[in-house]
């Protein structure tokens, strides 16, 4: 016998008695030879590769079918959030914000190889939607002290030079203070220095952490101001183009 056709016959002797060792346990659990029969021969045949493959098959184009439909969904929900800024684009922006709109909703998600953008189209703004917007905006502009935005940047970017500079300056007068300390042993003296160091370095850090952060806010403010001015000067110019029709 060739080493290939004892292999076969190896495979073909476990199989067999996979099979009866089944088909006991089978017996064993139905306490029926008849339902055991009817049982083992429906896993026979649910379990061949062929079915085990068209089960995959199913399943992975289930899951491509759910990912399909939660990109589209997040598409139209991203479009519609988004509605103020794609109307007053002309065709060609308009049409590369949403196709930036749906690769940023199918980021990372596999779909069908067939799945496409869909299809939308971004309606004119009605009258009563333009007059809603219009009173948006100026509640936005309304709320926004730009004199103070500009005034907060002002004093945290030069607190941000000026407050280190005291901080450091201060942290080394207790650095001196500490080395003419006479009281304290050498080891207590390196001790309460290295603390006093890094309490201020910390302070620093907390001192520029906090100037950096007030005045990114202040510029998202000023940004947000001059974003809304602009979309409020082209609300009124529809809204004034549409009135006269």
């Amino acid at each position: 016998m060739s080493k290939q056709a004892e292999t076969i016959q190896q495979l073909t002797d476990r199989i067999n008695a996979l099979e009866a060792i089944c088909f006991d346990l089978l017996t064993l659990r139905y306490n029926n030879v008849s339902q055991a029969q009817v049982k083992f021969d429906d896993y026979r045949v649910k379990y061949t590769q062929e079915a085990i493959d068209k089960r995959e098959a199913e399943a992975r184009e289930k899951m491509l079918k759910e990912s399909l439909r939660a990109a589209t969904a997040e598409f139209k929900e991203r479009v519609e959030a988004q509605y103020w800024s794609l109307v007053f684009m002309d065709s060609k922006a308009q049409e590369k914000a949403l196709s930036d709109i749906w690769s940023t909703a199918i980021d990372g998600l596999e779909l069908p190889k067939n799945a496409k953008q869909p299809t939308y189209s971004v309606s004119a703004p009605t009258e009563d939607q333009l007059m809603s917007r219009k009173s948006e905006l100026e509640s936005i502009i309304g709320s926004i002290n730009e004199g103070y935005c500009h005034d907060l940047i002002k004093h945290c970017e030069k607190s941000l030079t000026n407050a280190t500079t005291g901080l450091e300056r201060e942290a080394k007068a207790q650095v001196a203070k500490l080395r003419k300390d006479d009281k304290l042993t050498e080891s207590e003296r390196e001790q309460q220095i290295k603390e006093t160091e890094a309490l201020y370095n910390a302070k620093i850090r907390q001192s520029i952490n906090d100037n950096k952060r007030q005045i990114s806010s202040a510029k998202t403010e000023l940004n947000r101001l001059k974003q809304s001015r602009e979309e409020l000067s082209k609300v009124k110019k529809a809204l004034a183009e549409l009135l006269m029709q």
